[in-house]
């Protein structure tokens, strides 16, 4: 139980931050009431931008409704990186929250298109894919510089890129068959166009949302070894550790030592107060407030 006040404050620090980044991916669980032992729940999953202290929060649903997104979300406002499933669209109808579109997942609809596309299309494929390719390499030559520089880089060099691309899908919108692999592509972006050009007019916006995947990858490969969670207070518990031991580990912690004084520490702490402050626990503050701990005092002169 001692865990639980821990987990809500990283989840209240992500939700507090102006952008965050946000994803989902599936898992089973076995002993859901009236769901079916090979049907899919889902891990739904937060964390901050690169601009603030790494946190990264797990949280377990028997779904992939927009209910869960907004039991999830419903107390964030500012920029939200998310893919384009509908079950965000809720959220997003908030004034105070604007998505943003991952410039990630339109690339790889044309790179399907020019790997498995007609042959006419593979060529216009490659054409975006150039272009496309052209805004990434931007933002690593970018990486390092402060928000204002990024957002006068974007507006002086990527938006004239950006501008071509969407020239090159008012092109080729009507001359694709929309069944096909390229238009598929093609209405991928240009459906929600408003949202892949956020990013040009806040330095604080990312590209895509592939630092979000980089966080949703580690539960992924640990599914295809355990498989399954038993039991929901299972799949809950398993949200809470992913959440501790990746955001350590992305804060560069002795993890094993981080667990240690979690689960030695706080029950001592809440034996003595019921609310006492978490804060030092959050990984990003946990090193400083170790240090903080081993200072000796001076010796009086």
């Amino acid at each position: 139980q001692f865990l639980t006040p821990l987990l809500d404050l990283l989840k209240e620090f992500i939700l507090s931050r102006e952008v965050i980044h946000a994803d989902e991916t599936f898992f089973q669980v076995l002993k859901e009431v009236e769901k079916a032992p090979q049907s899919k729940s889902y891990m739904w999953t937060i964390c901050t931008s690169k601009n603030d202290p790494t946190a990264v929060y797990y949280e377990y649903h028997d779904n992939r409704s927009g209910k869960s997104a907004k039991n999830l979300l419903q107390d964030f406002n500012g920029l939200l990186h998310v893919d384009k499933y509908a079950g965000y669209n809720s959220i997003v109808k908030n004034p105070k929250v604007t998505r943003i579109g991952c410039w990630a997942h339109g690339r790889r609809y044309f790179d399907v298109a020019k790997k498995d596309g007609a042959e006419g299309g593979k060529t216009i494929a490659a054409e975006f894919l150039t272009r496309i390719q052209e805004l990434f390499a931007l933002e690593r030559k970018w990486q390092g510089l402060s928000i204002d520089e990024i957002l006068s880089s974007r507006q002086q060099i990527a938006a004239p890129l950006v501008e071509n691309i969407r020239s090159l899908l008012d092109k080729y919108r009507s001359q694709v068959s929309p069944k096909s692999h390229l238009g598929k592509a093609i209405a991928y972006l240009d459906n929600d166009w408003p949202i892949f050009t956020v990013y040009l007019s806040d330095g604080r916006a990312a590209i895509s949302n592939n630092r979000m995947e980089n966080f949703i990858r580690p539960f992924a490969i640990g599914r295809k070894n355990w498989l399954f969670s038993d039991t929901p207070a299972g799949a809950h518990a398993s949200a809470g550790l992913y959440s501790l031991l990746i955001t350590a580990q992305e804060n560069k912690l002795d993890v094993r030592a981080y667990l240690v004084a979690i689960f030695t520490e706080l029950p001592i702490l809440f034996a003595k107060n019921p609310k006492p402050d978490l804060t030092p626990y959050l990984p990003w503050n946990w090193k400083a407030a170790q240090a903080q701990k081993t200072v000796v005092p001076s010796a009086p002169a």
